[in-house]
């Protein structure tokens, strides 16, 4: 578990730090498709897809703030980034294995699921713990 949140935070360090403003300092090509033919998704809000914002991030490693339309990811909490890294996997796997990250999302994806499997063996215990509480105070 300890490995898990030190990666989010890695991952959300390297996504508040990769990103920056594109007036300034991305290149021409920051907003183009990446080389896997995955197509830029922009939302009608103007909001860029999480996974434009990275391919803008890997292509200006020295930006320092959220280009435009990636300016929601600074709102986001250390869980909703992994959420994001790991929904990522199947919106931009090739931008993912470019960056070579794609074997410390899969791990950080498989911690998730049995975090969760073991959550809800935890809810699962305490349900079977009040029932008993519950017959034993009927018995008396």
């Amino acid at each position: 578990m300890k490995n898990l949140l030190s990666f989010s935070l890695v991952l959300g360090m390297f996504v508040f730090t990769s990103c920056g403003d594109a007036s300034e300092n991305a290149s021409e090509n920051a907003s183009e498709k990446s080389s896997s033919n995955e197509t830029t998704v922009v939302e009608p809000s103007g909001e860029k897809s999480f996974c434009d914002c990275m391919e803008i991030a890997k292509n200006n490693p020295d930006l320092d703030a959220a280009p435009a339309g990636c300016g929601w990811l600074e709102t986001k909490t250390q869980a909703e980034l992994a959420d994001d890294m790991i929904q990522a996997l199947n919106d931009c796997p090739g931008l993912i294995e470019e960056m070579g990250m794609t074997d410390d999302i899969q791990g950080m994806k498989d911690e998730m699921a049995i975090m969760n499997d073991m959550g809800v063996a935890l809810e699962d215990l305490e349900s079977s713990m009040e029932e008993l509480e519950e017959e034993i105070e009927d018995g008396m």
